[in-house]
């Protein structure tokens, strides 16, 4: 039995972020329709979506966004969503506030579109999934939580991998044609490939699943070893149907993702420990 009042939160959160993200207003268009800001309609957009996926995500966790590095001097371009654990993760700043994610404490990236043709949609996806395989690059993690019992193996295991997502308002192409082994990369492992893709115009993109012999929706892109096919979520006859499986694989996936601990000592060219004589 569900809840009534969640559902009606639910509902009220996703009618708000559909009416802020698809917000066609003057602000930000001329009388031609043509965009005349182009970066502060992205921010905007950037922002609707963060309003929406922090009634998603577990309470413990922020969202904000940046660049997300590892020890090895590597680092990702910069992410419009950074989902992290704020109690574990240390405050890397510039100066001008640019904020600077460890690996080991993201649990999710995204990237925030308004419209993409077939080939915005494969640069997107193959940027997000060179982003995600950042972590991989420490292959003897401490780790702080993690929910599965299986033994930690270079990464293997979806929930030890960070989740990756886009939110678009539309795909400029027949959808039910994609064919995502071809958008991506020879080089791209199927580990990294995205976890979900919502087109709040054409439905939410995850994995079909057979577990027991019954036909499930999964938002990993392999599972046992083995690559699953894509599918597609339709929005529904009340077009949020999309919506909410997207809000469940999110808190599902961020709830289950593994915690690693920063090391700090692998970040510096100092090691802490030593001793300086004193003059």
């Amino acid at each position: 039995m569900s809840s009534k009042i969640f559902d009606a939160l639910l509902n009220e959160k996703i009618d708000f972020f559909k009416n802020s993200f698809s917000n066609n207003s003057e602000i930000y268009f001329d009388s031609n329709r043509k965009l005349i800001s182009p970066l502060e309609y992205g921010m905007y957009k950037e922002h609707a979506c963060k309003e929406f996926l922090k009634f998603i995500i577990p309470s413990r966790y922020r969202i904000d966004d940046g660049f997300v590095i590892n020890a090895n001097e590597q680092i990702t371009t910069q992410c419009d969503i950074v989902i992290y654990d704020s109690n574990n993760t240390p405050l890397f700043e510039s100066g001008i506030k640019q904020r600077f994610f460890p690996m080991e404490t993201v649990l999710a990236i995204g990237e925030v579109k308004s419209t993409l043709s077939k080939r915005e949609l494969k640069n997107a996806i193959n940027k997000l999934a060179k982003s995600k395989s950042i972590r991989k690059e420490n292959q003897n993690p401490s780790i702080i939580y993690r929910k599965t019992t299986e033994t930690f193996k270079e990464y293997n295991h979806p929930f030890d991998q960070i989740i990756s997502f886009i939110i678009c308002q539309k795909l400029k192409f027949k959808v039910t044609d994609i064919d995502f082994d071809t958008l991506y990369d020879k080089e791209i492992p199927v580990t990294d490939r995205h976890n979900m893709i919502l087109s709040i115009e054409d439905g939410l993109f995850l994995y079909r699943h057979s577990i027991n012999g019954e036909e499930k929706f999964w938002p990993f892109p392999y599972s046992q070893n083995q690559k699953l096919k894509n599918c597609r979520i339709s929005p529904g006859d009340n077009q949020k149907n999309h919506f909410l499986n997207f809000a469940a694989s999110l808190y599902q996936t961020t709830q289950l993702s593994t915690i690693f601990q920063p090391e700090f000592a692998r970040y510096t060219i100092h090691s802490p420990g030593l001793f300086y004589k004193e003059d």
